[in-house]
């Protein structure tokens, strides 16, 4: 995906690519696309961290219509842990991503 997304780059067409909340496989192959450029990580993940901006008052409404229905406060904190970007999983990533 890297390599078509920097071919397309390099021949100057445009790529487009998205989802809903950009942390999961989007902000992944943007983290991948980004350091094979040579961008710093600490870079990198502040533009994944941007995530949460645009994240946030959705997750807050599925949480609160999670909690309205199941008045399960364990199952609502997980709903908002797994809905909302973390530095400390990507991380890891940073070892795995190389650019050949």
């Amino acid at each position: 995906m890297v390599n078509h997304l920097r071919k397309n780059a390099a021949e100057g067409k445009c790529t487009l690519f998205h989802c809903t909340a950009g942390k999961d496989r989007t902000g992944i192959v943007s983290m991948a696309l980004l350091k094979s450029y040579g961008v710093a990580d600490k870079e990198i993940i502040r533009d994944y961290m941007r995530t949460n901006r645009n994240a946030f008052w959705p997750t807050i409404k599925k949480c609160l219509g999670v909690l309205l229905l199941t008045h399960n406060w364990e199952l609502v904190k997980t709903c908002y842990t797994s809905f909302m970007a973390h530095s400390k999983a990507i991380n890891p990533l940073f070892y795995r991503l190389t650019y050949k």
